[in-house]
């Protein structure tokens, strides 16, 4: 993250992840990524039309 932070600076950095890939979400916890939640508290997902209209967890980096 200080290699992103050094390129980029402290704006907002968001990844998407499909929501079975649970390895890659724990990586994202331990590197200080949370899921963006709506308003109701459910994950907010993006579907990807050019994906086979695939489903994805977006989730963005809160600095400790």
């Amino acid at each position: 993250m200080k290699f992103f932070e050094n390129q980029f600076g402290h704006q907002g950095k968001e990844v998407i992840v499909h929501p079975t890939n649970l390895s890659f979400k724990k990586l994202l916890a331990k590197l200080g990524f949370k899921a963006v939640l709506d308003a109701k508290g459910a994950a907010i997902i993006k579907i990807f039309c050019e994906w086979n209209n695939t489903e994805y967890v977006v989730y963005k980096y809160v600095p400790a």
